[in-house]
């Protein structure tokens, strides 16, 4: 399953890039892959999760001098010491800054929410917050 959900999510990724590179002049929407890592530090140890993720960003409107933009991540992670442990990760933010449409350097400030779901044998735990 978590399989399908990959081979699915890169050929969107792929597709809609694609087409977002249609035009130069400004970039509003972008989707991308990449490594995603967590690690949760608790008395007596640590506990590190690694996978793939995806990021979609999108510009929505000008607001004053810059651009108001929403970028979401969706992970998959794997535990790296008990491959059993799986986690899922989803976050959210709304940013405004500088030259967001643009390649290159880009500057913004933000907030937003994030859930995530650690998950073996039909247990599992979530986690949210600001």
């Amino acid at each position: 399953m978590r399989t399908s959900i990959l081979v699915l999510a890169l050929s969107a990724a792929s597709l809609i890039s694609t087409s977002a590179l249609a035009n130069t002049d400004e970039k509003k929407y972008s989707v991308g892959l990449s490594s995603f890592a967590t690690s949760v530090d608790f008395v007596g140890g640590t506990d590190d999760a690694t996978g793939i993720g995806v990021t979609a960003t999108a510009v929505l409107n000008e607001l004053g001098k810059g651009h108001l933009a929403l970028i979401s991540n969706f992970a998959m992670m794997e535990h790296d010491t008990f491959s059993q442990l799986d986690v899922d990760n989803v976050d959210v933010s709304l940013l405004w800054g500088y030259n967001l449409t643009q390649y290159g350097f880009k500057y913004y400030v933000g907030g937003g929410f994030f859930n995530e779901k650690w998950s073996t044998n039909g247990f599992s735990e979530t986690f949210s917050g600001a």
